[in-house]
């Protein structure tokens, strides 16, 4: 009989440590001290789930990060590990020994933007580790890009340096969040972020990579989500989909003001926290939560319930653009 996966998507905050110092982003500024950090006894706890994907943070600041991937591999159907990439070596070790992990490293533009948004001089080291990583066989490799004004005009840019690279290619769009320390983030010209969603989603609609038809779904509600449109798929956090912060803290999600709090894995088990009352309340408030997110940590999974809904919206928008 094989292993019973729980249909949990699962976001694992290990640290807010980061070597970065990112414009959209001051995660650093509220980071405990490593022996403050979750530690493995709690990480155990989590329980078997179809994804998790580990996060910060820089997750390579974490000494253990190996041993935390050690217990979480064989709990999931797909591991992730976000990273900023600056860390090659280390990166290379885990994947070495983990061929089947996912890996995303963030790279918001060229080398001049990338290094001006990221705070720190790492383009040359973010893409070496996709490089290097791409060397070792991992297919389930990828960038991710975050969208904001200063990099709208290299959209297009790396997404044609993604398929060159033969990697995929994810995009977010810049909000504000108590998880990245930070509720001064704002689009001032949302017409320049639109319009290279717009551009981007016509080129992945014409790809022959299904990866790049769920992405064009996906980047034309963020159109949808610029606008301050309701979004067709709400998200089901707090039910399928959690994030565990690095002090213990299990979430709905990571996207709110600030968090709301269902329980913490150093002091309780999964399953007290899941069917606590203070859970219960926590979902009636995700059940009426009024912030219209758009983020694909907190809607894939509910997206996979309704599939109808991306895949009706596929078919049409195909058929025009072929």
């Amino acid at each position: 009989m094989g292993k019973k996966f729980e249909n949990y998507d699962i976001t694992l905050v290990v640290t807010h440590r980061c070597n970065a110092r990112c414009k959209m982003c001051n995660s650093y500024e509220n980071a405990l001290c490593a022996r403050e950090e979750i530690d493995l006894d709690d990480i155990n706890k989590i329980p078997n789930s179809k994804f998790v994907q580990i996060t910060g943070g820089e997750p390579f600041l974490r000494t253990d990060l190996e041993e935390i991937v050690d217990i979480l591999y064989p709990k999931t159907k797909r591991l992730m590990i976000n990273t900023n990439g600056y860390f090659t070596d280390e990166l290379v070790r885990i994947c070495r020994k983990y061929p089947k992990l996912a890996i995303r490293i963030s790279i918001d533009g060229n080398r001049e933007i990338h290094n001006e948004i990221r705070g720190i001089d790492i383009y040359d080291r973010a893409v070496n580790s996709l490089e290097e990583v791409k060397k070792l066989g991992v297919t389930d490799l990828g960038i991710s890009f975050t969208l904001q004004e200063k990099n709208a005009n290299q959209l297009i840019d790396m997404y044609r340096f993604a398929l060159k690279k033969e990697v995929d290619f994810g995009v977010s769009v810049i909000h504000n969040s108590y998880y990245f320390n930070k509720s001064d983030n704002a689009i001032k010209s949302e017409d320049s972020l639109k319009n290279a969603l717009k551009s981007l989603v016509d080129l992945q609609l014409k790809s022959t990579r299904k990866k790049d038809w769920a992405r064009a779904y996906f980047n034309d509600m963020s159109i949808n989500y610029i606008d301050g449109k309701p979004m067709p798929v709400k998200c089901d956090a707090g039910v399928s989909s959690f994030t565990i912060e690095c002090d213990g803290n299990v979430l709905p999600c990571n996207m709110t003001p600030m968090p709301w709090v269902m329980g913490n894995l150093k002091m309780q088990t999964w399953e007290e926290i899941i069917s606590s009352e203070i859970a219960e309340t926590i979902n009636s408030k995700c059940r009426n939560c009024k912030l219209n997110c758009w983020s694909i940590c907190n809607v894939q999974s509910a997206i996979k319930k309704k599939i109808w809904i991306p895949a009706s919206w596929l078919i049409v928008n195909i058929v025009k653009k072929r």
